[in-house]
């Protein structure tokens, strides 16, 4: 029987939780939806780009029932014990989609669970941020570790199986598909494998950071609002980390180059941070 202290989460954090798992499947359900659609129309670039902007928007709102968490003292056993069930959970999904062709329905689950998982995992990282400062050592190493990755790592790697994997799909996917977010394509029959999951924990982790911090990324309007309903914030909410994340992937979409994320996404929230914090300092 597992300690109490693993399973048992305050009622706002019960409500919010839940919310996000709702919304994760909802997503997964969108997703599909398109998929569906993107049968009836032939590919082209300006699709292309409107079908993963409206996907991302979609799962930037799961970024609102995170931010309503109360924080709560844990243990470090409590973390890993929950990353150990996400992971679990996702190798349990990997195996269950279809080897060839992966299924719509199959990968759109597998992709919303990942949404979901790095969504999580990001805004706990946030916690751990004391001061807007502490981001730019962070985003050094980050940034130096994603490029060492990309120019003789196993991302190089990784990157090269993918394509051609996707390209011809035949036997099993490489393993590093377990741990690729799938979007909706118009012309496409399955999803394809857009960006890495720790790329979405970052971008959570930025949004979260933001209003951890009371800086205002959201490009739509207001900050996000800690005393008012999750639902009644949805559609309006379209944040800073995201916009940059599609970007740099329309950028690497036309251009047909494989082109880090994370320093790109650092250096954009940090230049944010430094200008949004500059200028509240200097009104009256």
């Amino acid at each position: 029987m597992l300690p109490t202290h693993f399973i048992s989460f305050p009622r706002q954090n019960r409500w919010c939780l839940w919310t996000l798992v709702g919304m994760a499947c909802i997503w997964s359900l969108f997703a599909v939806a398109l998929n569906w659609l993107g049968g009836f129309v032939a590919a082209n670039r300006w699709l292309d780009a409107l079908w993963m902007a409206v996907q991302l928007i979609a799962a930037a709102q799961l970024f609102l029932p995170v931010q309503h968490l109360v924080p709560e003292p844990r243990r470090r056993s409590f973390y890993w014990f929950w990353l150990l069930i996400l992971i679990v959970v996702s190798c349990g999904l990997h195996l269950l989609v279809p080897v060839a062709g992966s299924i719509a329905v199959g990968s759109a689950i597998q992709s919303g669970f990942l949404l979901f998982s790095g969504t999580l995992v990001g805004a706990v990282l946030a916690r751990y941020i004391n001061r807007l400062r502490d981001l730019v050592l962070v985003s050094i190493v980050m940034s130096l570790a994603d490029f060492s990755s990309w120019l003789a790592g196993p991302t190089a790697q990784f990157a090269g199986q993918i394509a051609a994997y996707y390209q011809a799909p035949q036997g099993e996917p490489p393993i590093i598909d377990m741990i690729l977010i799938k979007l909706a394509l118009p012309g496409s029959e399955a999803l394809i494998p857009v960006i890495g999951v720790s790329d979405w924990v970052m971008v959570s982790f930025f949004a979260c950071v933001a209003s951890r911090f009371h800086v205002n990324e959201n490009l739509t309007g207001a900050a996000v609002k800690h005393q008012s309903s999750v639902f009644s914030q949805i559609g309006r909410y379209l944040p800073l980390p995201v916009v940059v994340l599609f970007s740099v992937i329309l950028l690497a979409h036309n251009s047909q180059l494989f082109i880090p994320v994370l320093p790109l996404l650092a250096f954009a929230m940090i230049t944010w941070y430094v200008l949004k914090t500059c200028g509240r300092h200097s009104e009256p």
